[in-house]
């Protein structure tokens, strides 16, 4: 298996160096491990991303991704002012 660099990964995804690293450390690239203190990642592997969306969210969407226990530990949070509101 052929393994690139964290800038050679970067540019492939269209992302920042420092973001690469940082997904790298999250665990979201299948595969990539240190080798001292560098990254080597398979040049397939793809990056694993959140979903993303382009403007507001609504408060269902906030709430139905919320588990009860994740609310109740949120004092202060905007879910809980959402709970509050609703």
């Amino acid at each position: 298996m052929k393994y690139i660099s964290v800038f050679q990964a970067a540019k492939k995804w269209g992302v920042s160096e420092r973001s690469a690293r940082g997904y790298c450390n999250e665990g979201r690239v299948p595969g990539a491990f240190m080798s001292g203190n560098a990254w080597n990642i398979p040049e397939n592997a793809p990056i694993v991303t959140a979903a993303l969306t382009s403007g507001p969210v609504s408060a269902d969407i906030l709430l139905t991704s919320a588990s009860p226990r994740r609310i109740a530990s949120r004092h202060g949070s905007i879910i809980s002012k959402l709970v509050i509101k609703e």
